[in-house]
């Protein structure tokens, strides 16, 4: 066999340069080559460069997306396990604590949640009919339509919680904590408020009808057109209340501090008032018709064309009252202090005055026919243009007073003699 001779291999006759293009069938051309070769230097780091440059921002992009997702998912795993765990109910049965968790709609009836921890818990909706929620912490909790009907809420901290529309008929909610609460609209009839806190909290338009509300402190509270028909306030706080259009007919208030309150339109009619502090109270158009404000302290209270027909005001303090255009016919002022009142156009036909303190009141214009003025005091008041026909004014003291224009006719004078009209 014959052997390859390694010499005629690498010692060809021919160079690189010799050979023809295979492409062009020419030979190359060195210059060319110089050329292509120097775009290919400067070519080639520009593409490593640019395609590291989009491998790192394929990566970024591919990262922030990937912890997007992880955020994402983390969220909606926060959101079912605080919010819409199916266990949810079972937990605060077993354990009383659910802070922040989702059971709206829920069935709780009967259920025995005393001392549970609710905090800003959402029970919209939820039956919790009878259920025992005794010192239990819902500050916060929204608690919009459920039915809390017989509920036992005592002592429970519902500290701005959401009530509105809820229904707490008949619940006990003695000594609870219901400030800055909104029981807007709230059903409570026959509930036991008795000594609760319910400062700034707002029962616009709330049933509250005989309501046990027994030295509760319900101080600058919203009760505008509440229904308060026959509810015990008695000792109650309502200080700087908003008691705007409310119906407080039959209500007992014996002794409740109403200082500064808004009584505006508000139906008060054979309410019981008896000692209780009025003073500086808006009472604008107010009914107060057989009403008893015995020995209640209504000084500077603004009255103007309130009707007081009937109602008993035997010793009230009225100094510096505004009863301009107030109805108080047949009223009781017996021993009233009116000392310094506004009076104009009021009336006053029929009403028992004797031993009042008429001192320096404005009466001019006031209707006083047949009014019992018996030993009232009637020093330096302002009578012009009164109708005093058939006043008793027996015994009473008239030093400085102003009877310009009066109308006395048939009425019975400080001595004792009847007044004859000198016209007739």
């Amino acid at each position: 066999m014959l052997e390859p001779n390694p010499k005629e291999h690498f010692k060809s006759p021919h160079t690189l340069s010799d050979l023809e293009s295979p492409d062009l069938g020419k030979k190359s051309d060195p210059l060319t080559q110089l050329t292509r070769k120097k775009i290919a230097n400067i070519i080639l780091p520009f593409i490593a460069v640019l395609s590291t440059l989009i491998a790192v921002w394929i990566w970024v992009e591919n990262s922030r997306l990937s912890q997007r997702l992880q955020t994402e998912k983390s969220r909606s795993t926060s959101s079912l396990s605080k919010n819409q765990s199916p266990n949810s109910q079972e937990t605060l049965l077993k354990t009383k604590k659910c802070p922040e968790c989702n059971l709206s709609k829920a069935n709780l009836k009967k259920a025995n949640l005393r001392e549970a921890y609710l905090w800003k818990a959402n029970l919209e909706n939820a039956d919790l009919n009878e259920a025992n929620l005794e010192l239990a912490d819902l500050r916060g909790a929204t608690l919009a339509g459920a039915d809390l009907r017989n509920s036992q809420l005592a002592r429970a901290n519902l500290g701005y919680a959401n009530l509105t529309g809820a229904n707490l008929s008949n619940a006990d909610l003695q000594q609870a904590n219901l400030w800055q609460a909104n029981l807007k609209n709230a059903q409570l009839p026959n509930a036991i408020l008795r000594q609760a806190d319910l400062r700034q909290s707002n029962l616009e338009s709330a049933n509250l009808k005989s309501a046990n509300l027994l030295t509760a402190n319900l101080s600058t509270a919203n009760l505008k057109q509440a229904q308060l028909e026959s509810a015990n306030l008695n000792g109650a706080n309502l200080e700087n209340t908003n008691l705007e259009k409310a119906n407080l007919q039959n209500a007992i208030l014996i002794e409740a501090n109403l200082t500064k309150a808004n009584l505006g339109n508000a139906m008060l009619n054979r309410a019981n008032l008896t000692n209780a502090n009025l003073s500086e109270a808006v009472l604008w158009l107010a009914k107060l018709e057989s009403a008893n404000l015995e020995s209640a302290n209504l000084e500077k209270a603004k009255l103007g064309y309130a009707k007081l027909n009937k109602a008993n005001l035997n010793q009230a303090q009225l100094i510096d009252a505004v009863l301009e255009g107030a109805s108080l016919e047949d009223t009781d002022l017996q021993k009233a202090n009116l000392k310094g009142a506004k009076l104009e156009r009021a009336n006053l036909l029929g009403a028992y005055l004797e031993r009042a303190n008429l001192q320096e009141a404005n009466l001019a214009g006031a209707d006083l026919r047949g009014a019992n003025l018996s030993k009232a005091n009637l020093k330096n008041a302002y009578l012009q243009g009164a109708n005093l026909r058939g006043a008793n004014l027996k015994g009473a003291d008239l030093e400085g007073a102003n009877l310009r224009d009066v109308q006395l006719k048939g009425a019975t004078m400080p001595k004792g003699k009847m007044y004859i009209d000198q016209e007739e």
